[in-house]
């Protein structure tokens, strides 16, 4: 594999990765629009509030790094 090649896959790891997250991230984001609280939210999706704020906090910071210079 070349390093083109190599570089193409990793970034769309990455980009799987950053859309499973931000998936994650709406289908929280419904349920507190919903009003649910966060026992049902962590019981439906295994995701705690501390580890949903380190999901977003993750993805604004790639957006920073994602942005034009």
């Amino acid at each position: 594999m070349t390093n083109g090649e190599m570089l193409r896959q990793e970034g769309r790891q990455q980009g799987l990765q950053r859309g499973r997250q931000q998936g994650r991230l709406e289908t929280i984001e419904g349920f507190l629009r919903a009003g649910a609280g966060w026992a049902m939210i962590e019981s439906a999706t295994g995701i705690d509030e501390q580890t949903y704020r380190g999901l977003q906090a993750e993805l604004t910071n790639g957006k920073k790094e994602d942005a034009p210079r």
